[in-house]
């Protein structure tokens, strides 16, 4: 749900799933909360082998499928050159930063939800 103030986009939204608020407050506020850090995505070229290697990488959290690619965090904002090779070796194209969709952001809030 979103309030616009302005044709810019919303100074207020909320975040609701199953009944339950989930984040309330200023878009930017609530994206740094539920995922700090980078956002990268790329297209895999095997996406359960991209998905597990992300998932035993201390330095990749939230990732997640979205359409061809694979979207995750890397919450401390830093890569070194080692896990940049690591990376490669399973996207068919570049590893790239992006920034976080509404969805991106909901989908991190439910991972944590109680």
């Amino acid at each position: 749900t979103a309030s616009r103030a302005s044709s810019a986009g919303p100074d207020q939204i909320c975040f609701i799933a199953g009944g339950r608020l989930l984040a309330q407050g200023c878009p930017q506020e609530i994206r740094h909360q539920a995922l700090p850090g980078q956002l990268y995505h790329f297209v895999p070229k095997k996406r359960q082998e991209s998905m597990d290697f992300l998932a035993g990488q201390d330095w990749a959290a939230a990732a997640f499928a979205s359409g061809n690619r694979i979207r995750f965090q890397v919450p401390n904002n830093g890569l070194g050159e080692e896990q940049w090779q690591g990376l490669r070796a399973f996207a068919s194209g570049p590893v790239e930063p992006t920034e976080a969709t509404l969805e991106d952001i909901f989908t991190s809030l439910q991972r944590v939800m109680p």
